[in-house]
């Protein structure tokens, strides 16, 4: 009992009085140990926040990453289908071609209707 008298005087003297002693107490006992668990608690939301921020950013990446090769996939697709158009085109230009050619050296009346009639067959 002895010693905390001392301490108690010690504080006295630390603090210049009675009401030092007693905010010096509350901080021991009271304020440091709040403010300590709140450092605690306040680094492991840091550390929940920093999980949260990689997790997410690998996702954002992810997503770059799919989106940017879905867009090229699509690219390629569309050069495809494009070239395939223009190859379609050329057949019909071709078969349009031959028909009028082919009926150009015919004396038919009918020639006309006739190419019209085997253009509306190829498109």
């Amino acid at each position: 009992m002895a010693e905390n008298v001392d301490t108690q005087e010690t504080l006295h003297v630390v603090m210049d009085g009675p009401e030092g002693a007693v905010t010096l107490r509350s901080l021991i006992e009271n304020e440091i140990p709040d403010g300590r668990a709140s450092l605690e608690n306040s680094c492991s939301n840091l550390e929940r926040v920093a999980a949260y921020c990689e997790a997410n950013y690998a996702q954002v990446r992810l997503l770059e990453y799919m989106t940017t090769h879905l867009f090229m996939i699509i690219l390629a697709l569309n050069n495809l289908y494009l070239h395939k158009l223009n190859c379609l085109r050329a057949e019909i230009f071709r078969a349009k071609y031959l028909v009028i050619r082919y009926c150009d050296g015919k004396d038919d009346p009918s020639k006309d209707q006739l190419i019209l009639h085997l253009i509306n067959k190829i498109t």
